[in-house]
Order: structure tokens, then C-alpha cells, then sequence
């Protein structure tokens, strides 16, 4: 099972978790960042975080956004929305 999540690009303001007028602004985000961020995602039902876990097979940052392509196994629908809200 693979999933696709597209968010809009973050600012500094969502990494930090506060909020202001530079919540419009994005911030310069690299593959790199977005995979550190993606460590403090944990894999329901394990210890690991998602890209230790091998779930990430793919970390885009687009102008229009971030895409994170996952890989899932078979009947992980649940799996796969937990990790969605996180």
C-alpha cells in the first residue's frame, strides 16, 4: 500500500509551533529537514519513527508544498491514518 501526503509549505512560525504574521512566510526547507522531522513521527505499534521504520520511501519540498510518499503493508489503512494526523 503506498500513500501520497501533500502539505502546504511550512513556515517558521508551524515548525516552532507559535503563531504571527510570518506564518505566511515559508521558511527554506530541504529534504534533509523534512526527514529530521519525519524521525519524530512515530510508528504506531512500535518503538521506531517512520523513516527508521522504512515506511518513507520519498521526501519532496516542492514550491508548492511538501509531498511524502510512504510505503505501507497490506491492510494498514489504520497505520496509515495515525501516521496521517501526526
Amino acid at each position: 500500500m503506498q500513500a501520497k501526503l501533500i502539505a502546504p509549505p511550512p513556515t517558521k512560525d508551524s515548525m516552532a509551533g507559535s503563531a504571527s504574521a510570518s506564518r505566511l512566510r515559508p521558511m527554506n526547507l530541504d529534504r534533509n529537514m523534512v526527514l529530521d522531522r519525519l524521525k519524530t513521527v512515530p510508528y504506531p505499534g512500535f518503538t521506531r519513527d517512520i523513516v527508521t521504520a522504512g515506511v518513507v520511501r520519498d521526501a519532496q519540498v516542492r514550491e508548492d508544498g511538501v509531498v511524502i510518499q510512504l510505503e505501507l503493508p497490506p491492510g494498514s489503512d489504520a497505520v496509515a491514518e495515525k501516521i496521517r494526523q501526526a
